[in-house]
């Protein structure tokens, strides 16, 4: 879809998933070629994509300029939670940026699917998270691309809507974000 048109439907607090089949990160957490999440909001009529990125940390940058730089790469979902509660979701991911990328959650995300190599982690670091626990993190937890999870799990608290039902925000990837029943694919392979 043109990035135009995609434009004229997008709103804040939409999913924004960048799908890169060959990413190592897409094929070792659950094989579906999702690779990264982000959100986005509109600011000041221009759509924005609010992203945690290894290496480089939390930031917005123009939707617009990420489909110039990734072509064919990005798809777009909408949550199936009420505007109002998507709106709130990307206010407060946009007030998560400025926080630094959580290279230690990406290592308990990636484990998750490991059940050998987790039940290490766990046993040599007392990080223990429970997968069926869906209390929303902390606030002051570090973040990754996913986290993204959390602030729609926040936002949509008082409807009782859940991105990823049973599920820890911990251990939430682009891919299981992909599969849910609570996002509805709008745009797909934005291109200028």
């Amino acid at each position: 879809m043109r990035y135009d048109d995609a434009r004229k439907i997008i709103r804040p607090g939409d999913l924004a998933l960048y799908y890169r089949p060959r990413s190592l990160v897409a094929r070792l957490q659950d094989r579906t070629g999702n690779s990264h999440a982000a959100m986005i909001d509109v600011l000041r009529g221009t759509a924005m994509i609010l992203e945690f990125k290894e290496w480089i940390g939390s930031r917005a940058v123009t939707l617009k300029g990420q489909v110039y730089r990734n072509p064919a790469v990005i798809n777009i979902y909408r949550p199936t939670c009420s505007p109002a509660a998507a709106d709130v979701a990307a206010t407060l991911w946009l007030r998560q940026m400025g926080r630094s990328y959580s290279l230690w959650a990406l290592v308990l995300n990636g484990v998750a699917g490991f059940p050998v190599i987790k039940f290490a982690v766990d046993r040599f670091t007392r990080s223990r998270i429970d997968p069926q626990d869906t209390t929303p993190s902390p606030w002051d937890e570090g973040r990754v691309c996913s986290g993204v999870g959390w602030a729609y799990r926040v936002a949509a608290l008082p409807e009782k809507w859940d991105p990823v039902p049973r599920l820890n925000d911990r251990l939430i990837t682009p891919g299981i974000l992909g599969r849910s029943a609570s996002f509805e694919l709008i745009a797909s392979a934005l291109t200028l």
